[in-house]
């Protein structure tokens, strides 16, 4: 299996920079595909209304690292490769992946 870095991540490592990894399994599998019900309580304000819940989290987790001086490095295996540093469209069509892929459950 190849080893993919994106130019971010690997500018990051060679400077010293502070490369935070954060894993697609909660994007894929760990959060809920569907927006935020009524069911669910009071929404938290990073969780956007008209976004999955999946995705929102993604979107607050990359804000919280990068708030804190971090760079987030979000690591999937694509096309079987493994992947360090994703794009924001990698990252928004792997959160929507299983809801695209009508043959395998979703949550």
């Amino acid at each position: 299996m190849s080893v993919l870095l994106s130019d971010e991540i690997r500018k990051a490592l060679q400077s010293g920079g502070p490369v935070v990894a954060l894993e697609t399994a909660v994007l894929t599998q760990g959060l809920p595909h569907t927006l935020w019900g009524e069911g669910f309580g009071e929404r938290p304000p990073v969780i956007e209304s008209d976004t999955p819940i999946n995705l929102a989290a993604a979107k607050a987790m990359t804000l919280a690292v990068q708030t804190a001086g971090g760079i987030p490095a979000w690591v999937a295996v694509i096309n079987g490769s493994l992947r360090i540093g994703l794009s924001n469209q990698e990252i928004e069509e792997l959160a929507r992946w299983l809801s695209l892929r009508p043959e395998l459950p979703s949550q």
